[in-house]
């Protein structure tokens, strides 16, 4: 199948003409710029992104986003659509990173965080005291006819009061610019190893300016899950606690035959 370009730049673009294509790219109605502000200027980030990938790495475009879309097909990178008898479907991956400032990431960092720390305490309450159902600030319809509401966990405390070992929220672009959050998740985890996957794929194509703009990493965020999960684990032994937990994430795996190269439907984490 023959690749079909997805950047409107001429062959032998120098720098400043291709950067000139994306201050002219057209904007929708109705969203927010995230590469240029008001006037059309390419927005801080964004700048210098392109100015560390050069004329070489624009010119090389094409190609990188043929690689992206070769390397989910070989990784097997896909999500099954239940609508459609649960069929894959390739993943999706946009070429060019989502870039964020670390002025503005503070600051979703720290609503985050009041978020995670809210539903929590929410749940405590829910399982405990349950002083917002008493107050009539939470319908108790919408906790008791809830299939998720575990009657025998009433009054249960786990280890260090913390009901939500993960928290998750998806978050919005207004066309003003400001950050709406449009849902909240707590379930497992999967959109992780979909994160990782693409930021994989992605800094290997633009290892420059990844490193030159010092990208946060995520090894972190996946070292934190396994440590609490190893913690929790600790904690409800029965045994040894300064032993070592053995520790699986289980899943569904694959709707398919068995084969060579279905994948196992555990995953030992540490």
């Amino acid at each position: 199948m023959a690749f079909q370009s997805t950047f409107p730049f001429e062959p032998n673009a120098g720098l400043a003409d291709a950067l000139a294509v994306l201050r002219a790219l057209p904007v929708r109605e109705g969203h927010w710029d995230e590469m240029r502000d008001a006037s059309g200027v390419l927005r801080e980030p964004w700048r210098r992104f392109f100015e560390l990938l050069g004329e070489d790495g624009i010119a090389d475009l094409d190609q990188d986003a043929a690689s992206i879309a070769r390397q989910i097909r070989d990784n097997d990178i896909s999500y099954n659509v239940y609508a459609d008898n649960g069929e894959s479907r390739p993943r999706s991956l946009d070429l060019l990173p989502f870039l964020i400032d670390e002025a503005e990431w503070t600051g979703i960092e720290r609503g985050v965080k009041q978020r995670a720390h809210l539903l929590n305490a929410i749940v405590a309450d829910v399982y405990g005291q349950q002083t917002l159902l008493q107050r009539g600030l939470l319908p108790p319809a919408l906790v008791f006819g809830h299939p998720g509401y575990l009657r025998a966990v009433k009054d249960y405390v786990p280890p260090g009061g913390q009901y939500l070992r993960l928290v998750a929220i998806d978050l919005a672009r207004a066309p003003n610019g400001r950050w709406t959050v449009m849902a909240y998740r707590t379930e497992a985890p999967f959109g992780l190893g979909y994160a990782l996957e693409n930021r994989m794929i992605v800094a290997s194509l633009f290892t420059d300016p990844f490193r030159t703009m010092r990208v946060s990493r995520l090894a972190a965020s996946f070292s934190q899950l396994v440590a609490t999960l190893a913690q929790l684990a600790r904690a409800t032994m029965r045994g040894a606690r300064d032993e070592a937990p053995h520790i699986a994430l289980s899943h569904p795996g694959r709707i398919a035959k068995p084969t060579s190269s279905t994948r196992s439907s555990r995953v030992i984490l540490a």
